[in-house]
């Protein structure tokens, strides 16, 4: 049965569409980096349930992290592939 979009109001029009659409959420649960920036030998990371951070001193390596991360989901900057 199609909706009546045409009595809808904007807002409302948009929730309809959204709601039609699966999202399900992704979740990390390992990452294994080798030779990716400061990462040279292996390292295994292990993310527990409702982890929400990646806390450190400074120089440790958080951010090599966060782009290890988004680079094997797909993000071509050459920044991220770069040894800074």
């Amino acid at each position: 049965m199609a909706l009546p979009l045409d009595n809808m109001t904007r807002r409302e029009k948009r929730c309809c569409q959204a709601s039609a659409i699966d999202i399900l959420p992704m979740k990390i649960k390992r990452l294994e980096i080798v030779g990716f920036k400061s990462f040279v030998d292996k390292v295994s990371l292990d993310f527990q349930h409702g982890i929400t951070g990646v806390v450190g001193p400074n120089g440790c390596g958080k951010s090599n992290i966060v782009d290890a991360i988004r680079w094997v989901m797909g993000e071509q900057t050459p920044a991220i592939c770069a040894d800074e």
